[in-house]
């Protein structure tokens, strides 16, 4: 008697349809990622060739769980001036809590932000506030956005110079209730530094 091999099971079109799944999945997994890893800059300079530029920008960000906002970047004009380097008018960017409520604002009325070394310098007038608590005015803003690894963690880089002239402003929080978090009427700054 002949040794019988077992039959080769052919796959059927639930298995093929099965595996091609899989395969989408992982494509889409690896795009989501990478889009994680890229910070608003550079998905503005991917969709922004150099010497082009957009007006009256606004970009939410959400949290990826909760979809809840954690920012907004609102900007009168944005250009891409090379490879690297975006120059804009009019940037206004908000920070957000959990809940949702403004934590930090900053306004801009002129500069530039290097994609490569994550800088924003503001050229003008700039301010820096968290609401409630107090706002800084000075003559111009630098402010690093990179990504550093501490820890073995990727961790954004929190240092900022504000140049002078500098006022700064504390309000007054004894006059307002627990939990409030507005911060007096203010004005944006236009573009070239004077208030509207």
């Amino acid at each position: 008697m002949l040794p019988t091999m077992p039959a080769q099971e052919k796959p059927d079109k639930k298995d093929k349809a099965k595996r091609g799944e899989e395969q989408r999945d992982r494509k889409k997994k690896k795009g989501a990622e990478k889009r994680e890893k890229e910070s608003i800059a550079t998905i503005i300079g991917n969709f922004t060739g150099v010497g082009r530029g957009h007006r009256d920008l606004i970009i939410p960000q959400r949290d990826k769980v909760t979809r809840k906002l954690t920012s907004r970047i609102k900007a009168h004009r944005i250009d891409r001036i090379d490879e690297t380097t975006l120059r804009f008018q009019g940037l206004f960017v908000q920070k957000y809590t959990p809940e949702e409520t403004e934590d930090l604002y900053i306004d801009v009325s002129s500069g530039t932000f290097d994609m490569e070394t994550g800088m924003l310098i503001g050229n003008d007038t700039s301010v820096l506030g968290v609401p409630g608590k107090f706002e800084i005015i000075g003559g111009g803003l630098v402010c690093d956005t990179s990504e550093k690894e501490v820890d073995r963690k990727k961790v954004r880089s929190q240092v900022s110079i504000m140049e002078g002239p500098v006022k700064m402003t504390i309000f007054d929080s004894s006059s307002k209730k627990p939990g409030s978090s507005k911060r007096p009427a203010r004005k944006p700054i236009e573009a070239g530094g004077t208030k509207k």
